[in-house]
């Protein structure tokens, strides 16, 4: 009886082990696995070492395809010789150290439904000399871009809510950074020791820099959007930048700046900034709704959209709707004006 349960245990975990090889698939030297869902596959390694990598859209495995969905933890850690990393459209995350120490890599392209970006995906390579993320972007990993010592240029999108504690620490090439608004949290020692680093422009929508997030940068000029200052700390920028950088603010919100914790350090602050208050109005809520991306309202109306930096992105006169589609994902103001009534919404794209 005993032998007998052993034999059926062992049988069992062969079925296993055949079942989980089948539900793996090596294609142009890159091994795909399919996730727990059984409906998506992440790419999970490589062998050899190529130069060029194109991730495709779907991949068959054990004849049923499967949308490519994820890049797997280490998936091309170390892989020196490549240069180039084309990614498909439907990806959603790129794991842990997916590009680590690909010291060759030259640029990414990255698909407009990439969400996560974790820890270390890309620290280590100093070849990259330029990221755009893509507009549904909402999280860049801890140490993700660390010691991309090449990188000159990154372009975030709006709707972007957090960088992650040193995802850039160590690119030392940066000269300016222009954050996105949507953008909420900058994690501790973000952008440290940046040599070249002259210029930051934090939005409206930024709630907390962390400690160190601009530690030992040369920065001349520090433009914060953010009508109410962000929580800070002492350190979050270092004391020379205190004494010799100017800080800009909204033309509204000097005094609340000198007055709060870590920013009254700055000795140059000015308000040369537009205002992002919106001043008081008569509002009806009836006059519009928004759901889905459109606004619709419940006649003719003037339908004006800001970002909340203040800009007017979109405008329509005597409208019944307005759709935010094409509009970086983000924060929006909506005023519509029908009838001598006015209604501000704001929301969330």
């Amino acid at each position: 009886m005993i032998k007998r349960t052993l034999l059926l245990a062992c049988a069992a975990l062969l079925m296993l082990a055949g079942n989980a090889q089948a539900q793996t698939a090596t294609i142009d030297g890159i091994t795909y696995t399919a996730n727990d869902d059984g409906q998506t596959a992440t790419a999970t390694g490589y062998t050899g070492n190529p130069v060029d990598v194109a991730i495709p859209a779907t991949v068959n495995i054990d004849g049923k395809d499967y949308p490519v969905t994820a890049i797997g933890d280490f998936a091309f850690t170390g892989c020196t010789a490549l240069q180039s990393v084309t990614l498909p459209e439907g990806l959603q995350t790129i794991g842990n150290s997916a590009f680590r120490d690909c010291t060759s890599l030259t640029s990414v392209t990255f698909p407009e439904e990439l969400q996560t970006i974790t820890s270390y995906a890309f620290s280590g390579c100093t070849a990259l000399q330029s990221v755009t993320f893509p507009e549904w972007l909402q999280s860049i990993g801890n140490s993700a871009f660390r010691d991309c010592t090449s990188l000159t240029s990154v372009t975030f999108p709006e709707g972007l809510q957090t960088i992650g504690s040193s995802a850039f620490n160590g690119c030392t090439a940066l000269q300016s950074i222009t954050l996105p608004e949507g953008l909420q949290t900058i994690g501790y020692f973000a952008f440290e020791s940046y040599e070249s680093l002259e210029n930051v422009t934090l939005p409206s929508t930024l709630q907390n820099i962390h400690a160190r997030a601009f530690y030992e940068c040369p920065l001349t000029d520090v433009y914060c959007h953010a009508a109410t200052p962000p929580s800070i700390y002492n350190d979050s920028f270092d004391s020379f930048t205190n004494i010799t950088a100017t800080l800009h603010v909204p033309s509204d919100a000097v005094a609340s700046y000198q007055a709060a914790e870590g920013w009254k350090l700055f000795q140059h602050i000015v308000g040369d900034l537009p205002s992002t208050a919106i001043s008081s109005v008569a509002t009806d809520a009836s006059l519009a709704t928004y759901a889905d991306g459109t606004i619709t309202t419940s006649g003719l109306a003037d339908i004006t959209v800001y970002a909340q930096s203040g800009a007017q992105v979109r405008h329509a006169a005597d409208a019944t709707s307005l759709s935010l589609a094409g509009l970086p994902r983000g924060i929006y103001i909506i005023s519509i004006a029908q009838d001598g009534q006015q209604q501000v919404m704001k929301v969330a794209h």
